[in-house]
């Protein structure tokens, strides 16, 4: 049997198309193209394309506004998390 335990506070996991929606903590991926951005935490404030593959007009911490397809982020479960 599979045992799943509940996100820890802090913690930024993979997101899913469905739940990205306005009013979600993410965090821009590691990964990301823009190093600039990498590590950033803020708020989807709008929800744009397609239900499968969205773009997201995130509000950054430090003000800017940026847009990321939702695989471009980690959704943070706790908003004290930077």
């Amino acid at each position: 049997m599979l045992a799943v335990s509940a996100p820890k506070m802090g913690v930024a996991n993979l997101m899913q198309s469905h739940e990205a929606r306005p009013g979600t903590m993410v965090r821009v991926k590691e990964g990301n193209r823009r190093s600039t951005l990498r590590g950033l935490v803020g708020t989807v404030e709008d929800r744009w394309g397609s239900p499968e593959h969205p773009a997201l007009d995130v509000r950054l911490e430090d003000g800017h506004s940026e847009l990321f397809w939702f695989h471009e982020l980690d959704k943070v479960w706790d908003a004290r998390a930077s």
